[in-house]
């Protein structure tokens, strides 16, 4: 007796198993650019936050007080200015004295924009939606610049990470379907 097989072609389709992970779709540590003492924070663990939302809030009494200086003296620079610009036009002064009280006054105003920067850096906002980690600070506590407050992760939609081996590359066509559970 003789056993056959007739061989004939035909397209099979084969499984791959392997295992992955799912990730986030952005993950960031929320980090404070200044150092300084937490006088707020404005989030739960594990709490669903909007992008631009207030997380932590530095305390800023300071460069708040030194922006009311500030608006004093801006004010009483553009005061001058304009007293000085109506003596130029009436020749009274020079153009050079005009010019300094000029530029003192835009100096003024520089100062005024960095220290809006500065204020702004006390607010630590939330780059992206999504979902807040653990805090690893308390409020009161005083941090440096670099300082890990908590983890913000988006979580819509998920990433699915994971490796196959290489000898199956050439059978996995760009685009390929894949199942996971």
């Amino acid at each position: 007796n003789v056993e056959g097989i007739v061989a004939k072609i035909e397209t099979i389709t084969g499984n791959i198993s392997t295992t992955g992970t799912l990730i986030p779709d952005e993950e960031v540590e929320i980090k404070s650019e200044v150092s300084g003492r937490i006088t707020q924070i404005l989030f739960k663990e594990g709490q669903y936050i909007t992008k631009g939302q207030l997380m932590v809030k530095l305390n800023d009494d300071d460069l708040q007080a030194e922006m009311q200086r500030l608006k004093i003296e801006i004010k009483l620079a553009e005061d001058k200015e304009r007293r000085q610009k109506q003596l130029l036009a009436a020749s009274a002064v020079s153009k050079d004295d005009y010019e300094v009280i000029l530029t003192n006054l835009q100096l003024l105003k520089a100062n005024a924009e960095i220290l809006k920067t500065k204020i702004e850096k006390t607010r630590i906002v939330a780059p992206f939606s999504g979902i807040v980690g653990l805090k690893e600070v308390s409020p009161g506590s005083f941090i440096n610049n670099g300082t890990v407050l908590t983890t913000l992760q988006s979580v819509k939609p998920l990433k699915l990470e994971f490796t196959i081996p290489e000898k199956y590359n050439p059978y996995l066509p760009n685009n390929s379907e894949v199942e996971f559970k």
